[in-house]
């Protein structure tokens, strides 16, 4: 038997986001003590949101407006970053993008595998923040060339794709 979502209060709530979730999310607590996770946050965010989707332990909702960023905010190089479902990240600061990525291999190694990991873990993070991507699946629509919007099937028309390697990037013209 399914169990009821209840309906989000349309009210917009003012948070400061704590961390990142293994999925990347900036998570808050709200003063009720609920958990909320917000995308295309940074640790150290204030910002403005509104609850779209709220469970009985957790809640998931988009953010209105950056009231003040933190620290680790950085501007986006894509111009269709947030719009495009590529990237998730480019709003953070690269070391605190692979601080994250090792959090989450830590959490996985420990909740899915069931080992304790102690100390660091090695990983190489790629020595440039963009220009990294050797491979890239783009689709061709009467738009022009790009990918998919986030969370759908809509073509994302790009001029250019700052992630991926300079020689493939020229490839879009």
């Amino acid at each position: 038997h399914a169990t009821k979502r209840p309906i989000p209060d349309e009210t917009p709530l003012e948070l400061t986001i704590d961390r990142l979730s293994s999925e990347g999310d900036g998570v808050a607590r709200a003063e009720s003590g609920l958990t909320i996770f917000v995308p295309f946050t940074a640790p150290g965010d204030r910002v403005r949101v509104r609850v779209v989707d709220q469970r009985r332990r957790f809640a998931r909702a988009e953010m209105i407006e950056l009231l003040e960023p933190g620290a680790s905010r950085v501007e986006p190089r894509c111009s269709v970053y947030g719009r495009c479902g590529g990237c998730t990240w480019q709003h953070l600061d690269y070391p605190v993008q692979v601080a994250a990525k090792e959090k989450m291999i830590r959490d996985a190694l420990e909740r899915i595998a069931g080992q304790k990991s102690e100390g660091r873990i090695l990983f190489t993070p790629s020595p440039v923040e963009y220009g990294y991507r050797v491979r890239t699946r783009m689709l061709a629509g009467p738009e022009g060339l790009g990918y998919r919007e986030r969370a759908s099937h809509t073509l994302c028309p790009v001029d250019h794709c700052p992630v991926l390697a300079p020689g493939l990037e020229a490839e879009i013209a």
